[in-house]
């Protein structure tokens, strides 16, 4: 375009200076949002532009040296430097700056470093230009190195152009059409330095419009995405209607913003956006173990809120660049209430139904033991009732000294039961200790030799709470029949862990009977109850026993290997 017809369309001077003005309003309309991916770098990238367009004016109309000296530093150090915030630009918005290896982000910079040494020292040799002095004015002469930073300028614009296509291939709907603007924009601005040098164009009359142009697609890719975005939409969206309170707490402790269902959880504005998180926690006293130093990750806190009780999960997680960079934290508060309360009404199902259960058995221990006694001594009563009519003394004593030894035994039984239902497993009393003091009862009231012996590492919550109760009531029965059945004068109760089980085996030197016989048998509810307890914990029990050689019951629990909670052996 010649000179004087640029001239004629006014563009030689006031359009270069107006595009300034449109590419440092963007800049500092972007510079608002310097928090989202690739805005910095597009700040950066309009500044470059202008110096170099101001550069450009500076050169073309003055022929001063010093100003052409100006004019070429000016162009020349942001040459590079515009293509290496385009690349930083592009790398961000395509999400592909974390897939780059750092090597190439150091290559880039590196590129623009040697460049910059180049033309500090160009004053001294000449290498990239100097100036030369005609009979009428001063003029630039490039020297034997500028095809450097030409050819590094190429082989940069091409690396960005195939990042730009390779966005565009792995994207789809909105997101391409954002690769795709991009990629245009960056071909115009590529386009002015062709037109430049296929056909002789000045850079004045023709970078102008193409940096104008290419800013303005760069900047519609930029903003028009960033607010009317569908994942970011999206994700205000979610935020904003979430049943679950968000709160977001940047690195200073400030809270940078709430969600509606976060907010209702305060009174109101005792807790806004811009406060320290101190006003939080000073309203909810719960929030004080989620401060940056204590560390906390999780914790459940109630709260009074419209008049009842709720009770809340809070959950803090922090927020950290690509890089590992610490910004801050968001707190998530999620309502458990219906979940606690659902939780209680299971629990109290659970009990009711272990209470029910409970009640069967004893009505079947009732029926087996003293529901049939009581018959057998109503039967010894009407016996000597006869025998007494009948005048038949000795029998009739016969069967009353009979009748009291069974009401004794009656009576004794009646004490063990109530002793081993007063027998429990609690937080305080552990099952040994349980177990122990049932031990002390037999040794104190039957002439028994009782003993407990733990042949293995104890160790707190080896056994659940259920399971040990239920452990506990098989080895009760066990106990009541060695006193009732086996004639023995020694009982011994041994504990061992043998790979994820544990061993219990109640052992006795009495009488002894046919194992096989008596499991044939019907009848026996002490036995079949044994064994109902033992599979409501995946137990399995064993009864051992020959004529003569004693019993042994014994049961195998599995357990949890607890490796991180420490053994107390006894």
């Amino acid at each position: 375009m010649p000179e004087s017809f640029a001239s004629h369309l006014g563009i030689s001077f006031w359009f270069p200076l107006f595009v300034v003005a449109v590419l440092e309003g963007l800049a500092v309309y972007t510079w608002r949002f310097r928090q989202e991916p690739g805005a910095r770098a597009f700040v950066w990238l309009q500044a470059c532009k202008s110096v170099w367009l101001l550069g450009l004016l500076v050169g073309f109309f003055s022929a001063a040296p010093a100003s052409l000296a100006w004019s070429m530093n000016a162009r020349s150090l942001v040459s590079l430097l515009t293509l290496f915030f385009s690349f930083r630009f592009t790398a961000e918005m395509s999400g592909c700056e974390r897939e780059l290896p750092r090597w190439v982000n150091g290559l880039m910079g590196g590129v623009v470093g040697a460049y910059w040494l180049l033309i500090l020292i160009n004053q001294w040799n000449g290498w990239l230009w100097k100036l030369e002095w005609t009979a009428s004015a001063a003029q630039i002469a490039l020297g034997p190195a500028s095809w450097v930073p030409v050819a590094a300028g190429y082989a940069m614009s091409a690396f960005i152009a195939v990042l730009c296509i390779l966005w565009l291939m792995r994207s789809s709907g909105l997101r391409r059409r954002q690769a795709a603007l991009i990629l245009v924009a960056f071909l115009l601005s590529w386009f002015g330095h062709m037109l430049t040098r296929l056909f002789g164009m000045t850079l004045l009359t023709s970078l102008p419009l193409l940096f104008l142009l290419s800013s303005t697609v760069m900047a519609w890719a930029f903003h028009r995405w960033r607010i009317y975005g569908i994942v970011p939409l999206a994700q205000e969206v979610v935020v904003k209607t979430m049943i679950d309170g968000l709160m977001v707490v940047d690195d200073s402790e400030n809270i940078v913003a709430l969600n509606p269902t976060a907010r209702a959880l305060f009174p109101p504005r005792a807790v806004t956006e811009g406060a320290p998180f101190q006003a939080a926690f000073a309203a909810w006293p719960a929030l004080a173990e989620f401060t940056a130093q204590s560390g906390a990750a999780a914790a459940e806190a109630s709260r009074q809120v419209e008049g009842s009780a709720r009770f809340y999960r809070v959950t803090t997680t922090p927020l950290r660049t690509a890089l590992g960079q610490r910004l801050g934290r968001v707190l998530i508060f999620k309502d458990v209430t219906l979940e606690r309360q659902q939780q209680e009404r299971i629990v109290e199902q659970q009990k009711a139904l272990s209470t029910m259960t409970e009640r069967q058995r004893l009505g079947r221990e009732l029926h087996d033991g003293p529901g049939q006694i009581w018959s057998f001594i109503t039967m010894q009563i009407q016996s000597a009732r006869n025998q007494l009519m009948k005048r038949n003394l000795a029998q009739a004593e016969e069967r009353l000294e009979r009748l009291a030894e069974v009401v004794r035994e009656v009576h004794f039984g009646m004490r063990e039961s109530i002793t081993g239902l007063q027998t429990g497993v609690s937080g305080e009393q552990g099952l040994l200790q349980a177990l122990e003091e049932q031990l002390r009862w037999y040794r104190e009231h039957c002439d028994l030799e009782a003993e407990l012996e733990v042949r293995c590492a104890w160790q707190a919550g080896l056994l659940s709470p259920g399971a040990e109760a239920q452990a506990l009531r098989i080895v009760q029965e066990a106990l009541a029949n060695v006193r009732k059945s086996a004639q023995a004068s020694r009982v011994r109760i041994a504990i061992r862990r043998e790979a994820e089980a544990l061993d219990i085996c109640v052992e006795d030197n009495g009488c002894g009977f046919d194992a096989a016989q008596l499991s044939a048998q019907s009848g026996h509810h002490g036995l079949r109850i044994m064994r109902e307890r033992a599979e409501e914990i995946k137990a399995r029990l064993e009864v051992e026993s020959e004529a003569g050689m004693g019993t042994r019951v014994r049961l195998r629990i599995p357990v949890a290997a607890l490796e991180s909670a420490p053994a107390k052996a006894l």
